[in-house]
């Protein structure tokens, strides 16, 4: 698979993850059932796609 299909791909599912963990954050927060897990899985998700794309322009030959 082409690298930039890859990291795209990457990117895209981690997003959605993150998109995921904060809607069952947000609703955990109405019902004042917060779970606190999900928002460090959702700077966690962040940060590796952050790091992944930094690494990208950084190693990047031009």
């Amino acid at each position: 698979m082409n690298p930039i299909v890859r990291k795209g791909l990457g990117v895209l599912l981690g997003l959605v993850a993150a998109g995921l963990a904060s809607i069952r954050f947000l609703a955990g927060l109405k019902e004042g059932e917060a779970n606190w897990t999900f928002p460090i899985l959702i700077a966690g998700i962040l940060l590796l796609i952050f790091y992944s794309l930094w690494e990208g322009v950084n190693n990047n030959p031009n």
